[in-house]
């Protein structure tokens, strides 16, 4: 027996979870500690994805969605965990509350960059009263023509925002609590959770990894030497219309030669890439954490093409790159969530000059159909996700040809219209198609 299929043996057989009582993993303890150092200027690591569609004539029947919510909570713990403990003792307890649905008519948000959002999510979730998720759906003015009053009023947009802390789930969970939500608005039968093991037990007992990352090399900063001192981060979407093939080799393509034509500082640009570690055992079903980060590099003087990123992400696979667990990294789980926070984090310390590991972030969560994210009245038209603002951070996602892509930053790698710049290159990049 090979390595990978002995080690998954080793692993708890998959079978339905209704119930979650174990340690927070590393990975976990370190989202949750994001944003508790009274000095962070990063108020959490949550994972928003919010879709924009319309709604039929009868709108949101609140207590039907509700329903819908707190049956996918049943079947699926990861939504409805609570933090008890602290420190090497921290660990979840699903007995919190389901996600609970919040309604917002005449919402100005327009959904294109950060500008608003904030405002609109409000309070943070709170992991230790059990609120790690919630869903909102919004409902934009419905908005006259101009000088035309003979014909109808433009349909309001409609927004479903499903929030999550990033301690509970990550992008691949959020997007099976999204399905499972949906699948209950239409009335059909939910899959719920089977994973009776973590992130960490399937690095320690799956497939080895034998790709590894130079972690003495320097690598460039993307935009430039910070500038300015605006605290926080913001972020734009682009639309790209689809098809888009090889969009992931060719976005980290596209980052590496910005990085070269406009980052400073010797060394490489390294892409990190989040790998998602459900592939290794394919019937996984779960909301929870199971991500590895991957890295590709690229030489501040190499024109690497298309084809040449795609070799290294390959490589980056066969070499099961993203199964980084590493046993000293469980010493994070002995410090205080605070002191993470101040070692990690961005804050006021060292906001120009964080502590960072790669040039820039890119993740593709990949193209759905429409009709996985419709139900209870809405019909889903688009699909994107909410970057992460401490470093340069591009994500991407789609739905039936329909590509939308946010870019992130800090305000200080942002200003002097470097973030408008970085975002028209990705764009004719894309748009290109060469």
């Amino acid at each position: 027996m090979d390595r990978l299929a002995s080690g998954l043996a080793a692993l708890p057989a998959l079978a339905p979870v209704r119930q979650i009582r174990r340690p927070l993993t590393v990975s976990e303890y370190y989202h949750a500690a994001i944003g508790r150092h009274p000095q962070s200027h990063v108020s959490s690591h949550d994972v928003v994805i919010f879709l924009e569609g319309t709604l039929g004539t009868a709108g949101v029947d609140q207590g039907c969605w509700q329903v819908a919510l707190d049956a996918v909570a049943e079947v699926n713990p990861g939504a409805r965990l609570r933090l008890v403990g602290r420190r090497q003792r921290a660990s979840w307890c699903s007995d919190g509350l389901p996600p609970q649905l919040r309604l917002i008519e005449d919402c100005s948000w327009s959904g294109d960059s950060s500008d608003g959002l904030a405002a609109l999510l409000g309070e943070q979730l709170d992991l230790e009263q059990g609120r790690v998720a919630e869903v909102i759906v919004t409902r934009s003015p419905q908005t006259q023509r101009p000088e035309q009053t003979q014909v109808p009023s433009l349909a309001p947009t409609v927004r479903v925002i499903f929030r999550a802390s990033h301690a509970a789930m990550d992008g691949m969970g959020t997007l099976h609590l999204m399905q499972e939500v949906f699948r209950a608005l239409r009335g059909e039968p939910l899959l719920g959770s089977n994973a009776t093991f973590t992130d960490t037990d399937l690095m320690r007992h799956g497939p080895a990894r034998t790709v590894l990352m130079d972690r003495q090399a320097r690598f460039m900063s993307l935009m430039g030497a910070p500038q300015g001192d605006e605290r926080g981060g913001l972020w734009q979407r682009l639309r790209v219309a689809g098809p888009q093939p090889n969009l992931l080799p060719r976005l980290a393509g596209a980052l590496a030669d910005y990085g070269r034509q406009h980052g400073t500082g010797a060394g490489l640009v390294r892409i990190g890439i989040p790998g998602n570690l459900r592939r290794h055992v394919p019937e996984l079903l779960t909301t929870m954490n199971f991500a590895g980060m991957t890295y590709v590099d690229v030489a501040c003087h190499e024109d690497a093409g298309i084809a040449a990123i795609k070799e290294r992400l390959n490589l980056l696979r066969e070499g099961n790159a993203e199964m980084n667990y590493r046993r000293r990294f469980e010493l994070i789980r002995y410090l205080p969530f605070a002191w993470v926070d101040r070692l990690i984090s961005v804050n006021e310390t060292n906001y120009r000059t964080p502590n960072l590991h790669e040039s820039a972030i890119l993740t593709v969560l990949g193209s759905f159909k429409k009709a996985l994210f419709s139900g209870g009245g809405f019909t889903a038209e688009r699909m994107c996700c909410v970057p992460q603002l401490e470093n340069v951070f591009v994500a991407v996602s789609g739905l039936q040809g329909h590509f939308d892509i946010t870019v992130g930053m800090p305000r200080v790698l942002a200003s002097g219209g470097r973030m408008a710049q970085l975002c028209a290159f990705l764009q004719q990049a894309l748009e290109s198609r060469d």
